[in-house]
């Protein structure tokens, strides 16, 4: 339904691509527009900074961290907003700056740096529950599921 209400000559078109593919994509891309208005993470924002794609996106969800200050952050309700940013993209400079910025801000996201914290994070957690420190919470939650399982049957 959606692609039948398409203006005329707007084509959309599914690619299934490997991630070298993916990265030759963005990496020619004039650039990634992701105006999502909630966003778990945002990795399609890091996937195209790291290959040195400017980036239009909005500031909902995480996708305000993940841009941070190297995309061209719009609030994604607005035709005539998203209409200025992509015609911004066609200033060669501004382009420039973007990629630079894109490069350097997706520094700060690395699968070690992301791995060693949940280690970090996993073994605190650990360890706080081996004191007992989540009894009174399990309890609690316990007679939840009770009552819950209770209605069900």
């Amino acid at each position: 339904d959606v692609l039948r209400q398409l203006p005329r000559g707007v084509r959309c078109q599914r690619a299934n691509l490997t991630d070298a593919e993916l990265a030759l994509a963005y990496g020619g891309a004039r650039a990634l527009v992701y105006p999502s208005l909630y966003e778990g993470f945002g990795m399609p924002v890091i996937e195209a900074m790291a290959c040195g794609c400017p980036v239009i996106t909005t500031q909902h969800g995480s996708l305000r961290e993940a841009a941070g200050q190297a995309a061209c952050l719009i609030s994604g309700y607005s035709v005539d907003e998203m209409r200025a940013a992509m015609h911004r993209m066609a200033d060669e400079r501004y382009c420039s700056e973007l990629r630079q910025l894109g490069l350097a801000h997706v520094q700060s996201f690395r699968w070690r740096t992301m791995a060693e914290l949940f280690c970090r994070e996993l073994h605190g957690l650990h360890a706080e529950a081996r004191r007992g420190d989540y009894r009174h919470f399990f309890s609690e939650w316990r007679k939840l599921r009770e009552i819950h399982a209770s209605i069900e049957t």
